[in-house]
């Protein structure tokens, strides 16, 4: 009888999810990195920002990240969810964005608008 476990991973990925499938790859990548291991929703967003592309060695928790051109703080969000302990720097030139930024990031303590 042949191996079968192959073919049933593979029929697996098939029928699963494109975001679902991202966002468990996702979240993979940032436990082996040794940030906080996010619930799927956030894995997702923080794939969507583009955090998992960053180099291995970039050191988000505890770092300081600065988003320029932060428009309503969804990176923000992205980088907050892995590591709750990053400093962020927030930009934004325009007004209306700037005033979404400061009512969803105004008071927290790690991040500078």
């Amino acid at each position: 009888m042949p191996d079968v476990v192959p073919q049933l991973r593979y029929l697996r990925e098939l029928a699963m999810p494109v975001g679902l499938a991202e966002a468990m790859e996702a979240r993979a990548i940032f436990a082996r990195r040794g940030l906080r291991r996010p619930n799927l929703l956030d894995a997702r967003r923080a794939r969507i920002a583009g955090l998992h592309m960053l180099p291995p060695d970039v050191r988000l928790d505890g770092g300081l990240v600065v988003d320029v051109g932060a428009n309503e703080g969804n990176f923000v969000t992205a980088v907050l969810s892995v590591a709750p302990n990053a400093q962020v720097i927030a930009v934004e030139p325009t007004p209306v964005p700037l005033g979404w930024l400061r009512e969803r990031y105004g008071s927290h303590p790690g991040v500078t608008i």
